[in-house]
C-alpha cells in the first residue's frame, strides 16, 4: 500500500519537473513568438510525456495488487503451496506455504516465471515442459505430477503438482493456478522401500544360486563333475519306479580304468586325477541326460541308460572303450590307457537298481579276469 503511494508521489513530481522543463525549453527556443512552432513542439512533447507516463505506471504497478488482501490472507491458511500465474506465465500470487517450501520470499517470487526456479530433472518434466504450461497448452488439468526442487542448501524436495488453466467468460486463458504438495517424506520412504526390496530380491537370488551350488556340490563328484553314489542312488530309484512299469529297458554299464593304481604309483596323483577327468569327460559327453553318469568309487564309473536294450548298450560300451584307449595325456606321452566294461539290462530279471548294478559289476570282473580292455555283457550267467 505504502509502496504504491510513494510510487504515485514520485510519478507526480516527475511529471511536474517535465512540465517545467518543457516551459523553460520553449522560452529558450523562443517558441512563444512563433505559434505554429510552439504547437508542434508541445504536441510532440505531449506524446512523449504520455508514453513516459504509461511506462512509469506499468513499471511501478505491483502484481500483488491484482489479488485483494483478504484473498491472499485466506490462501495463506492453506497447507499446500499455491501459485497463480498470468497469461504471460508470470507469478501474480504466491501463498506463504509455497514461499516456505522453496525458501524464497513472496516479494521475490512475484513477477517471476515459475519455470526459472530451481527445478531439477523429474519424471514428468523435460526442459520447459512444466505441468502449468501443459495445462494451458492442452487445456486439460494436470494432476499429481511429480517434480523435484533443489533448495539453496542443496537438499532436494519432492512436490506433487496439480495445475489448471483459468479462463474468462470469453473462454480465453487468463492464467494458471497450480498447487504444490510436499511429498518428500513419502517419496524418500518409497525409494527406501524399493531399495530394500531390491536388496531382498538380490539376496533371494544369491541364496537361490548358493542353494543350487550346494545342491551341485552335494550331488556331484568334485574332481570329475559326475554324480556321486548318493545322488546316483536317489535318481536311479526314481527312474526304476517309472520305466519298468512302462516296459522300457534300463541298461547299466560299469567302467573301470585298467591298472589305474600303476598310473598313480608311477606318474603321481596329479596325472591320475587328469586321467579320471579325461575319462569322465568322455562318459558325460557320450551319455547326456536322461542318462546317469556316476563316479562309483576310485577309478570305477557307473552309467545308467534309460530306454536302452542290451545290444545297443554293448555297442555304446565298445565305443567308449575305444575312445578311452585313444586318450593321450600330454604330460606323459608314453601312458597307455585301457578300460574294462561290464554291461547288463533289466530284461535279465534284476529286481532292483542295486541288483542291476551288481550284474554289470559281475560282468566287469569277468572282463578284467579275461585280460582287460574289453566289454562283457550279461546273459543268464556272465560269459
Amino acid at each position: 500500500m505504502f509502496n504504491a503511494l510513494f510510487a504515485s508521489l514520485r510519478l507526480a513530481i516527475a511529471i511536474v519537473c517535465i512540465g517545467l522543463s518543457l516551459v523553460l525549453a520553449g522560452l529558450w527556443l523562443d517558441l512563444f513568438e512563433h505559434p505554429l512552432r510552439m504547437m508542434a513542439f508541445f504536441t510532440i512533447a505531449g506524446i512523449a510525456v504520455y508514453w513516459a507516463f504509461v511506462l512509469c505506471v506499468m513499471r511501478s504497478f505491483e502484481v500483488s495488487q491484482v489479488v485483494p488482501d483478504r484473498v491472499r490472507e485466506a490462501l495463506d491458511t492453506l497447507s499446500e503451496g499455491l501459485l497463480v500465474m498470468d497469461e504471460r506465465d508470470r507469478i501474480v500470487l504466491a501463498n506463504e506455504a509455497f514461499s516456505r517450501m522453496v525458501g524464497i520470499s513472496r516479494e521475490s517470487l512475484l513477477g517471476r516465471r515459475p519455470g526459472r526456479l530451481a527445478w531439477v530433472c523429474s519424471e514428468v518434466s523435460d526442459g520447459d515442459d512444466f505441468p502449468w504450461l501443459r495445462a494451458v497448452r492442452e487445456q486439460r488439468q494436470q494432476t499429481d505430477q511429480l517434480m523435484r526442487y533443489r533448495l539453496a542448501d542443496g537438499k532436494l524436495r519432492f512436490f506433487s503438482i496439480n495445475a489448471s488453466s483459468v479462463t474468462g467468460d470469453d473462454r480465453a486463458t487468463r492464467g494458471v493456478l497450480a498447487t504444490f504438495r510436499d511429498v518428500t517424506v513419502s517419496e524418500e520412504y518409497r525409494a527406501h522401500r524399493e531399495q530394500t526390496l531390491a536388496m531382498l530380491r538380490s539376496s533371494r537370488d544369491e541364496i537361490s544360486t548358493q542353494n543350487r551350488e550346494l545342491t551341485i556340490l552335494a550331488s556331484q563328484d568334485s574332481l570329475t563333475g559326475c554324480l556321486n553314489r548318493r545322488s546316483l542312488a536317489d535318481q536311479f530309484d526314481r527312474l526304476w519306479t517309472s520305466d519298468p512299469t512302462t516296459g522300457h529297458p534300463i541298461a547299466c554299464l560299469m567302467v573301470d580304468n585298467d591298472h589305474f593304481k600303476n598310473v598313480n604309483d608311477n606318474f603321481g596323483h596329479p596325472v591320475g586325477d587328469e586321467v579320471l577327468r579325461r575319462v569322465s569327460k568322455i562318459l558325460i559327453e557320450s551319455f547326456p541326460p536322461p542318462a546317469l553318469v556316476c563316479r562309483y568309487g576310485g577309478e570305477e564309473f557307473c552309467v545308467v541308460l534309460p530306454g536302452t536294450p542290451i545290444d545297443s548298450a554293448v555297442e555304446q560300451a565298445e565305443q567308449i572303450r575305444q575312445a578311452i584307449e585313444a586318450v593321450h595325456v600330454a604330460a606323459v606321452p608314453d601312458l597307455k590307457l585301457t578300460a574294462s566294461i561290464g554291461v547288463s539290462e533289466t530284461g535279465f530279471g534284476a529286481a532292483s537298481p542295486s541288483a542291476l548294478i551288481a550284474e554289470a559289476d559281475e560282468c566287469l570282473y569277468v572282463a578284467k579276469g579275461s585280460g582287460r580292455n574289453r566289454v562283457i555283457r550279461y546273459r543268464s550267467k556272465p560269459t
